[in-house]
């Protein structure tokens, strides 16, 4: 029988440290030294023109000329929602509810509350326009007179010049750098209902107007962007970037009042055929 040499479990591990010892010095070793960084994308200086962003307008108000007379805004009566503080979904916010009531009030309407429950008879039923005497010439079905912010669809032109502008799309003919889906959240003023003449049911109106809030006294911006012809999607996010982040763009509130007051300008004034010069 041969003898073997026999090896203690020391010998053992002290063996098995070299060999891992030699693997390791065959080995390269990575350090954060051999990463490599892609380069960040050229610079551009370009002076951004937004003022064409702002100011847009949507109307679809329908009105119907034969029922639209000197006395069809005489007495309007407007629905218990509106002037509900407490409704879980309120179609008014306070100040537009206070727009609402002073551009009513000021084109010669006088306005009716709905008729309280306990004036109601349920053995002689009122009328559609209420107890009341003179009833109500018209009433303002299921209106919503909101503000809000929404993110709108804009064209970005390529730079010319060292400028660049930005506007609304106008039609899908029209080219962008940053593609057709590009947006910026824009702020803008609803107005919307139906107007019904109470003596006979007919409807004279279906109202909606939306106005985007007008552009700030300074809407151009010079900054350093990447340039769009080495990195498109770079650009565009620092454009969107700097028009989050620039006072007066994205977060406004005085333009609010001039944006409501076009709304009623534009959908209610059909309705005062006496006052249309």
């Amino acid at each position: 029988m041969e003898k073997g040499i026999v090896l203690s479990s020391i010998q053992h591990r002290w063996l098995a440290g070299l060999w891992l010892l030699a693997a390791c010095s065959n080995s390269r070793v990575v350090t954060t030294e051999d990463t490599v960084l892609p380069a960040p994308p050229p610079t551009i200086h370009l002076k951004l023109d937004y003022r064409l962003v702002f100011g847009g307008r949507s109307s679809s108000s329908l009105y119907e000329v034969r029922v639209i007379d000197p006395q069809l805004m005489a007495r309007v009566m407007l629905e218990p929602a509106v002037l509900d503080d407490g409704a879980e979904q309120k179609p008014v916010e306070a100040w537009t509810r206070h727009r609402l009531m002073e551009g009513l009030a000021t084109r010669g309407s006088l306005l009716i509350a709905p008729p309280l429950v306990a004036t109601v008879d349920p053995r002689q039923p009122c009328p559609v326009g209420g107890c009341y005497s003179p009833p109500p010439t018209a009433v303002l079905h299921n209106l919503r007179f909101v503000s809000g912010k929404d993110d709108i669809r804009v064209r970005v032109d390529a730079p010319v010049n060292g400028g660049v502008t930005l506007a609304l799309w106008e039609n899908d003919k029209q080219t962008s750098v940053c593609g057709g889906d590009f947006k910026l959240k824009q702020g803008f003023v609803e107005l919307l209902g139906h107007v019904q003449r109470i003596s006979d049911g007919a409807l004279a109106a279906t109202i909606h107007e939306v106005v985007l809030l007008e552009a700030p006294v300074q809407a151009v911006i010079e900054a350093d962007v990447p340039d769009p012809a080495h990195d498109a999607a770079a650009f565009c996010a620092s454009v969107g970037a700097l028009f989050e982040e620039t006072p007066g763009f994205a977060r406004t509130d005085g333009r609010y009042e001039i944006a409501a007051a076009s709304a009623l300008e534009a959908g209610l004034l059909p309705l005062y055929p006496h006052r249309i010069k």
